[in-house]
């Protein structure tokens, strides 16, 4: 019975002896992240009511197509005095401005064609031109893609260049000119139609949701023009009346190619980038430029506090740690 109470003696002093004593504080280490301050706290996602973006573009276009055209008259001419026939058909190639802001646009532009015309005693060239000025609104647009109804107004010109002494056409208006003439002929006409647009950004990765940008542009017109008034033949020296009449009118179709600056934009450079705040983005990191603790007492109250050091953690992909060891 001794024996065990000796023991059990023993035992318990040696419990206290290794126990600690009161106020020690066991050694501690504690982890401060100096986490970046977040450059972009902002998310994609569809804009909600009330939110409203615009699209502006300016674009420069290079141009390809057809102009269809009456051209009975002139091809009787021609033919009558042994040249080759007008075509009713030009092939076209020319330049246009246009302008989107919003929904309405505004295209202005011209294309123009070649042809010549060998007869046995000479030669002719016709030239024919085409301007316009067109008023338009994008029906239909998702991000840089568009499809618009289009009117306006414009001109067809024909030039037709030859010798006076082997005319194709005015024969009997000819005496006493000689040498090369350049005459013409132009026509006011309406037109309207439908276009498509769609723009390649270059900066598409770096402009989320459809952002501004600079890009590459295709797109092209179908329509219809028809004439409201027609001029008479000459050129500066001359006058001339009667002659074969244009034929002005018909349809048209042109493939369009180019550059364009612009894209979607509204009041806050948010809604210019396409982008609005989304709940639980704001990132409460704690800023690098904080004070650090220095002392064990300050790593201690950063512990007890549960200091948003730690969420920051979880928010950056390559924190920086510094380690501070307490006793």
């Amino acid at each position: 019975m001794g024996k065990r109470v000796s023991v059990g003696i023993g035992l318990a002093l040696l419990v206290v002896s290794i126990a600690p004593r009161t106020g020690a504080r066991p050694p501690a280490t504690v982890v401060v992240v100096n986490a970046p301050e977040p450059s972009h706290a902002l998310a994609t996602a569809p804009l909600g009511d009330g939110e409203t973006r615009n699209y502006f573009a300016v674009s420069v276009l290079g141009l390809a197509g057809e102009f269809w055209s009456n051209r009975t008259e002139l091809r009787e001419a021609f033919a009558k005095n042994g040249y080759e026939l007008p075509s009713n058909v030009s092939l076209t190639g020319g330049f246009a401005f246009a302008f989107v802001l919003g929904g309405p646009r505004v295209e202005f532009g011209g294309a123009f064609g070649g042809q010549d015309l060998a007869a046995a005693r000479g030669e002719a060239k016709l030239r024919p031109f085409y301007g316009w000025l067109d008023v338009g609104h994008d029906l239909w647009r998702h991000e840089h893609t568009s499809f618009f109804p289009f009117l306006g107004v414009g001109v067809d010109e024909v030039h037709v260049e030859f010798r006076a002494e082997t005319p194709p056409m005015l024969e009997d208006q000819m005496t006493g000119i000689g040498g090369k003439l350049d005459i013409w002929r132009n026509a006011g006409q309406l037109h309207g139609g439908v276009g498509f647009e769609h723009m390649i950004p270059f900066e598409h990765a770096r402009r989320p949701n459809g952002g501004g940008g600079a890009g590459l542009v295709i797109g092209a017109r179908v329509g219809y023009r028809t004439p409201f008034s027609e001029g008479q033949w000459g050129n500066d020296d001359y006058d001339f009346t009667g002659g074969p009449r244009l034929g002005a009118g018909g349809p048209f179709v042109l493939v369009a190619v180019g550059g364009s600056v612009g894209g979607w934009s509204s009041g806050t450079c948010e809604e210019r980038c396409g982008l609005r705040r989304l709940p639980g983005t704001e990132l409460s990191a704690r800023r690098s430029s904080e004070p650090t603790p220095q002392t064990a007492a300050d790593a201690d109250a950063l512990v007890r506090s549960g200091s948003d050091a730690s969420m920051a953690h979880a928010a950056s992909p390559r924190p920086q740690r510094e380690a501070f060891s307490a006793r």
